[in-house]
């Protein structure tokens, strides 16, 4: 199982869907129980972060990814094609790169901004649901900030992993490189700016 945290998951395509077993979903932060279906083929859980305003509860609309970024950050990690949809011989050749790997997701997108909304603190909002509850050992996060210091989310994501040694938090380092030329120093941005990732 691999936690992925961005801006939502369309679990109806055909590399995520399910045709037999239902797709356990929750809102809020922390580690929620009853919000995990091992069984699913491919996403174990989905869980909305509460600060996306949808308040809190056991179930939620999981049915679009506004941008698509988070449906692509998941299908590169471990899309795999629904063997049963048949004569798709070509789009199974783009399946993700670990496509026997289910997914635990955090659906960070607040819908009425233009940003990703994040828990306060990440050590316990964000990480210990798919950490606990789901399994997950990998965590994906491809997002971050343009400032290039050590903030409070690169201090939780080191805290998280200290304290759970056999978990690594992968983020991206931003967008802000110069294309691999001699460019200024620091352009890897938060929170990627951890110690331990």
């Amino acid at each position: 199982v691999i936690g992925i945290a961005d801006t939502g998951l369309d679990v109806d395509g055909c590399f995520f869907t399910d045709t037999v077993e239902t797709l356990a979903s929750c809102v809020g932060d922390g580690a929620l129980p009853n919000c995990v279906n091992t069984d699913h083929r491919k996403v174990v859980s989905y869980r909305a972060v509460e600060n996306v305003g949808q308040g809190s509860g056991t179930s939620i609309v999981h049915d679009h990814d506004k941008d698509g970024h988070g449906t692509h950050v998941s299908g590169t990690v471990a899309g795999s094609l629904l063997t049963d949809l048949g004569g798709a011989t070509e789009l199974a050749r783009q399946s993700g790169v670990a496509p026997d790997a289910k997914i635990s997701f955090d659906d960070i997108d607040d819908d009425d901004q233009e940003y990703l909304e994040l828990p306060g603190d990440l050590f316990e909002g964000l990480f210990p649901h798919s950490y606990e509850m789901a399994g997950a050992r990998i965590h994906s996060n491809s997002w971050g900030s343009s400032f290039n210091g050590y903030s409070p989310g690169a201090m939780d994501i080191d805290a998280f992993m200290f304290e759970n040694d056999d978990m690594l938090v992968l983020v991206a380092a931003g967008n802000d490189g110069q294309n691999g030329q001699n460019g200024p120093a620091g352009t890897v941005g938060e929170p990627a700016t951890m110690k331990n990732g």
